[in-house]
């Protein structure tokens, strides 16, 4: 087990140098679908990070980032963490009072939006809107930012958990983390060849694998419509186009797409799924529908980064089975079974 994979704003420049012009991101822009290069993703977030650091961020800030699934968005995530600062998803559909216990207990020093908000959301800090003007603004003196004392161990995120048993609770991820779970894992094919959905709210540690599983192995990132609501004929449709071969779905989201339509998810290699427990039936009924397709099973909490076990369900698992499992431990994880004691 490696003790020190490294930081990820490292890992994506390594990266983006290695794949200049390989498409990282897919995008719709205008009705039409556009894509970035890791270069110019790279470019960008440099960019970026040069205003960031003149405005005052520093290594180990946190900074507020509104949920929106755009380009700027991916751009700014790179950018806080090339300053050594950590980023803090927020969704602008959280009620204030939420907004606000958020802010204030993550401790922000700053917020930002690659999207213009509407007036009436109120946040504690002012909210600033990132994207071609900041940009401009950095130049090309974004490349001169330097690099940060930070480690592994440091706050790469801090995503807050539902608070469905009391108040919402901040879970501290560090670069670590996220190295653990992308950096060759046992339970998918993340490379070059990967077209990934990326199609979880960013406040929900889906995103965490939807994001840098393709950006820090040269592979590709298709954001969904931030607009759209995920339906089996939508999802075909962007499948098709941008020709996604790995995604996540909840289980509920998952039954409801085989419900109305299995074969929208044609095409897609590795379909990863979970969240809660899986309905045997549903699984059962992607196995036969959709041949081309490896399910698997993935669990854990947020506080484990996303996943802690997967499961690769094989093509002859039994309608009799009284559940799926939920796999073994992935690269670099260890797990322990207790009893009350």
């Amino acid at each position: 087990m490696s003790e020190n994979r490294g930081r990820v704003n490292e890992r994506f420049l390594s990266i983006a140098r290695q794949f200049g012009t390989h498409p990282a991101l897919a995008f719709r822009n205008s009705g039409a679908w556009v894509e970035w290069s890791y270069r110019e993703l790279a470019d960008r977030a440099l960019g970026l990070a040069g205003h960031l650091k003149g405005t005052g961020v520093r290594s180990g800030d946190a900074i507020g980032l509104i949920t929106s699934r755009c380009p700027d968005t991916i751009a700014t995530m790179i950018a806080v963490l090339e300053v050594g600062a950590h980023y803090v998803p927020l969704d602008p559909a959280y009620p204030e009072s939420r907004l606000r216990l958020l802010c204030e207990d993550a401790r922000l020093k700053q917020i930002y939006s690659a999207v213009p908000l509407c007036e009436s959301l109120r946040f504690p800090l002012r909210v600033q809107t990132v994207g071609g003007t900041a940009f401009a603004e950095a130049g090309a003196g974004g490349r001169d930012v330097g690099r940060s004392e930070i480690s592994p161990e440091s706050p790469a995120y801090i995503m807050f958990t539902s608070g469905s048993t009391g108040e919402p609770k901040g879970v501290v991820v560090p670069h670590r983390a996220i190295m653990r779970l992308v950096d060759k894992p046992n339970f998918m094919r993340l490379d070059s060849s990967r077209v990934f959905l990326c199609l979880a709210p960013l406040g929900f540690d889906a995103s965490t694998l939807e994001i840098w599983g393709p950006l820090l192995n040269g592979g590709k990132c298709v954001l969904y419509p931030d607009q759209q609501l995920p339906t089996a004929s939508g999802l075909k449709a962007v499948i098709e186009t941008t020709r996604v071969n790995s995604m996540w779905l909840t289980a509920s989201l998952f039954n409801s797409i085989l419900d109305q339509d299995a074969q929208s998810l044609a095409g897609v290699e590795e379909l990863l799924t979970g969240g809660e427990v899986l309905s045997v039936p549903h699984v059962c009924k992607a196995l036969a529908e959709l041949r081309g397709t490896q399910l698997i099973n993935g669990y854990g909490p947020t506080e484990n980064t996303t996943f802690t076990t997967c499961y690769r369900i094989p093509v002859d698992f039994s309608a009799a089975e009284p559940r799926v499992p939920i796999g073994l431990p992935i690269s670099g994880t260890r797990i322990a079974i207790v009893d009350e004691h």
